[in-house]
């Protein structure tokens, strides 16, 4: 009975949110509680990290992430939204495709990271140079058969995805608590960190793809999109990575340890309501551009709202976290503050979805490009300057860029 009373009121919500309610109501609802949960455990490893490890060694330990991340933009990072997009179209063998050109350009970020470790082993720096060989082994194998979350979503299986996901979280949650406790040594963190990632994306990829691959129809233009798609890619994703790596390599471990506490909440904030993009592709994928159009301004107001909502309520919260919780980066609070404000730029999540799902490259590769570029140069002129906060103004120009630019394309294609 209850059931029925809330799909009769999600139905005639319809009417004024111009959105398949009980769909967002039924994907977005896993997609909510996975990204509320990973908080919370995210969340709870950040105390250990706070309490258990020196900034020096967390700073390191996260300069070495966000080089990961950074060298893993030649694995083809368009990869993943391509093979999306083409199986929300009905082509699932597009899958094996997805996993090959992952695996081969996996194999390339590889041997350019074993370079790096090699540059480090020359400066005598062991522990740097040690990582990028842990680096080299576990990056193929990370974004090939991390493949498995294209299928899910294109699929629309949001609900297999989250519970992967948080089995994913929780795995390497706990791993880190137990390694972090027993050791403080970075060589060991990072092979653990690597290995609970790394073996749960291989069960998944193999469960998910003998239980859900529904035929072997191949996407003819899926090799072209690859190609347009990932210049943008390449962009927004490295937006994620930059600013750690200028402040590790300008101005030391500990001041991208103290950045890192400073954007963690406001990121997670962030990336709850990229719900709002993973739910909307796969319906933007068969959907004309005049009919999301005449509706997708008045979503993102809304959209814009809640956000508001939740950017204020942390911005009062946040003394008080880090007064309690993280006392030794207590001089981050008026920066993750300030950063927290950034956090609004997420209103442009559906319009990239809707630009994404239509194949709209040019657009894409501007704003992600515009963005990138001069928040880059915002970043290089004040970090020597400001310190810390000459990284919040990058971070800032960026993601305003992100916004005007989003919208003149809006209306524009």
């Amino acid at each position: 009975m209850l059931k029925n009373l809330l799909y009769k009121l999600l139905k005639k919500s319809e009417k004024y949110t111009h959105t398949d309610m009980v769909y967002l109501a039924k994907s977005g609802s896993w997609l909510s509680l996975n990204q509320a949960l990973s908080l919370l455990i995210s969340f709870g490893l950040s105390i250990a990290y706070a309490n258990l490890l020196d900034k020096e060694t967390f700073g390191n330990y996260r300069y070495v992430l966000s080089a990961f991340g950074f060298i893993s933009l030649l694995a083809l990072p368009g990869v993943y939204t391509a093979i999306t997009q083409s199986i929300s179209r009905g082509f699932d063998g597009s899958l094996k495709t997805g996993f090959s050109k992952k695996l081969r350009w996996g194999l390339l970020a590889s041997a350019f990271a074993l370079l790096l470790a090699i540059y480090y082993f020359i400066k005598d720096n062991n522990i740097l140079g040690t990582s990028f060989v842990i680096i080299a082994i576990f990056l193929p194998i990370i974004e090939s058969y991390g493949i498995y979350v294209s299928l899910l979503q294109g699929k629309k299986l949001f609900k297999q995805h989250s519970i992967f996901n948080l089995i994913t979280v929780a795995i390497s949650t706990l791993a880190l608590l137990i390694t972090i406790y027993l050791n403080q040594n970075i060589y060991i963190i990072l092979l653990v960190y690597f290995l609970s990632i790394a073996i749960p994306k291989i069960i998944f990829y193999n469960y998910s793809q003998k239980k859900y691959i529904a035929n072997d129809l191949q996407d003819s233009e899926v090799d072209h999109f690859i190609k347009r798609i990932n210049a943008f890619q390449i962009f927004s994703n490295a937006t994620q990575y930059i600013d750690k790596i200028l402040l590790f390599t300008i101005l030391g471990a500990s001041q991208l340890a103290i950045f890192t506490f400073a954007i963690a909440i406001p990121e997670h904030i962030k990336g709850f309501f990229r719900i709002s993009a993973t739910v909307s592709f796969p319906k933007f994928a068969t959907k004309s551009v005049e009919e999301i159009r005449k509706h997708i301004l008045k979503k993102i107001l809304l959209l814009g709202a809640l956000i508001s909502l939740a950017i204020v309520a942390y911005i009062l919260l946040a003394p008080y976290i880090f007064k309690f919780l993280f006392p030794q980066y207590i001089e981050a609070v008026l920066l993750t503050q300030v950063i927290a404000i950034t956090a609004i730029y997420s209103i442009t999540y559906p319009i990239g979805a809707f630009l994404t799902a239509h194949k709209k490259v040019k657009p894409l590769f501007i704003i992600s490009s515009s963005s990138f570029i001069l928040g880059l140069i915002a970043m290089i002129i004040f970090i020597p300057i400001y310190d810390i906060w000459g990284a919040v103004i990058g971070l800032a120009i960026n993601r305003l860029i992100n916004i005007i630019t989003s919208f003149y394309y809006l209306y524009k294609v």
